[in-house]
């Protein structure tokens, strides 16, 4: 039976990459049962810098009746040969093409003809972007719901933010509401972002 194949993170060997996945997808299910969200909700989810569909499927094995949106630049960045059609031909082996469509589009530029989520999920893509990162999470928020959630995985060096949201990256509506990390890999956390509705923002 054909498996999956959602590539090789730079600077690690294959094993290493799939080791680091299984990793981060107990913790994004973790994450997933800390928020209260039901697994059998209909909700939009947007999986910014999908890469070649290791979230997407995250997503939908979690949430059964999840649309799934994947959105990325399809260029080498920090995994190795990204691309739409090997992205496509994962969904396609996994059963949920029905379920995912991937678009094309820069993360640091307005989201806006993407639509709006309920939920919105990265992993390790947002530190990639250096001075960019603000403006790529702006641009995501910017396209959240009211009450809806954002998972966000990424890095940081010691005390030192470069993937990681702080409440000062965050406008007046959103709230960290957690944050988890991996036992063998302290850099790494995955944050529990909450957006209320305007006339319930929340006060920093």
């Amino acid at each position: 039976m054909q498996e999956p194949d959602f590539g090789i993170y730079h600077h690690s060997s294959r094993k290493q990459s799939e080791i680091l996945r299984d990793s981060v997808r107990d913790l994004f299910n973790k994450a997933f049962k800390q928020s209260g969200l039901s697994s059998s909700q209909n909700i939009s989810v947007l999986d910014a810098g999908c890469g070649l569909g290791f979230l997407c499927d995250v997503v939908a094995s979690y949430f059964r009746n999840a649309v799934i949106t994947g959105v990325d630049l399809f260029k080498d960045g920090s995994l190795k040969e990204i691309n739409m059609p090997g992205a496509e031909k994962n969904m396609e082996i996994l059963g949920i093409s029905e379920r995912v469509r991937f678009i094309a589009a820069d993360l640091s530029k307005p989201l806006h003809s993407l639509g709006n989520y309920d939920m919105i999920v990265s992993n390790l893509v947002l530190h990639n972007l250096g001075k960019g990162r603000r403006s790529a999470l702006k641009n995501l928020l910017d396209i959240m719901n009211p009450d809806s959630f954002f998972f966000y995985g990424d890095l940081y060096i010691g005390n030192v933010s470069a993937g990681r949201s702080s409440e000062n990256d965050l406008p007046s509506e959103v709230k960290i509401i957690s944050e988890i990390t991996l036992e063998f890999l302290p850099q790494y956390r995955l944050q529990i972002l909450r957006k209320s509705s305007p006339s319930q923002s929340y006060n920093k």
